[in-house]
C-alpha cells in the first residue's frame, strides 16, 4: 500500500531529509538515505531491506516487502534528497555493519583509505573494489563517511556487496597483523618498488590522502609507487588505486 504525503512538515519526512545531510541524524537513527533504482536493486539482492521507500508523482511504485512506501509531490520530493538532480528513487535502509570481521578468505586483498577526505573518491574506490574482487576496504580516522549520500552515489550500489570496515590506526594494522598480509603504502620515493615490481598476494596497500598522502604511522612498510611515463608527477586517489587493484586482481 502506497502512503500519501504532502506535508513537508511530516515527521518522517523530516527524518529522511535530515539522513541525507546531517551524519549525527544517521548515527542517532541508524538508517541512511540511498537513491534510484539501480541501488535499490542491489540492496535487495544482498538481503538488505528498505525500511522507507519514496517516489514522487508520476512514478512507479517499486514492489518491495516490509518497507513503508510513500508518494509525495515532485516539489516536496526534490527537497528531501541533499544531492543536485536526485533520482526519482530515495529509499532508507539501516547502516551498514562497519566493524572488524574475520575476512575468511583465500589469499585475501585489502586496500586501506588513509584519510581521504572527498566522499566521491571513497564510493568509486569502493566501486571498483567490487568490480576487481577485493575482499575488503578499511576506512581510518578522517575518511569520508561510508553513509554520505555523496560516496553512497559513487559506489553504485556496490556498498551493499562490498566489506567496508573502519577503525583506529592501531587496531587496523593490528588487524592486518593478525590476518597475516603484507602491507605496502603508496606514494614517490627513491627506496619505493615500483608496481609490478612485487607479488600483491595476500597483501593491504595504503591509499594516502588526496593532499597530504600517506600519513606517518604507516611508516616503516614498503613503498608502491606507479611508473608513469608522461610529465604527470602524481595520479588522483581514485586512478591510483583502482591502478594498484587492477593488479592485485589476478
Amino acid at each position: 500500500m502506497i502512503e500519501r504525503i504532502e506535508s513537508g512538515a511530516n515527521q518522517t519526512l523530516k527524518l529522511i531529509r535530515s539522513l541525507g545531510r546531517d551524519a549525527a541524524a544517521r548515527r542517532e537513527s541508524g538508517l541512511m538515505l540511498c537513491e534510484g533504482r539501480k541501488a535499490l536493486d542491489e540492496a535487495l539482492s544482498s538481503g538488505v531491506k528498505p525500511v522507507h521507500v519514496v517516489i514522487p508523482d508520476g512514478c512507479e511504485a517499486p514492489s518491495v516487502r516490509a518497507a513503508r512506501v510513500i508518494q509525495t509531490p515532485r516539489k516536496l520530493f526534490d527537497g528531501l534528497s541533499a544531492l543536485d538532480a536526485p533520482r526519482p528513487l530515495l529509499f532508507t535502509v539501516p547502516l551498514p555493519d562497519l566493524s572488524l570481521r574475520p575476512l575468511n578468505a583465500v589469499n585475501p586483498k585489502c586496500v586501506a583509505l588513509d584519510r581521504l577526505q572527498d566522499p566521491g573518491n571513497v564510493g568509486s574506490i569502493i566501486r571498483t573494489a567490487c568490480a576487481m574482487s577485493i575482499d575488503a576496504v578499511l576506512l581510518t580516522p578522517g575518511c569520508a563517511d561510508p553513509s554520505n549520500p555523496k560516496t553512497l552515489r559513487a559506489s553504485a550500489g556496490t556498498i551493499f556487496r562490498m566489506r567496508v570496515m573502519r577503525g583506529a590506526e592501531e587496531d587496523l594494522r593490528g588487524y592486518l597483523n593478525q590476518a597475516g598480509l603484507t602491507v605496502y603504502t603508496t606514494g614517490v620515493s627513491g627506496q619505493a618498488v615500483r608496481l609490478g615490481g612485487v607479488s600483491l598476494d595476500n597483501c593491504a596497500v595504503v591509499i594516502g590522502n588526496e593532499g597530504a598522502g600517506v600519513s606517518e604511522f604507516w611508516s616503516g612498510f614498503q613503498m608502491l609507487t606507479i611508473p608513469m611515463t608522461g610529465r604527470c608527477e602524481s595520479l588522483g586517489a581514485a586512478v591510483a588505486a583502482a591502478l594498484i587493484m587492477w593488479e592485485m586482481r589476478a
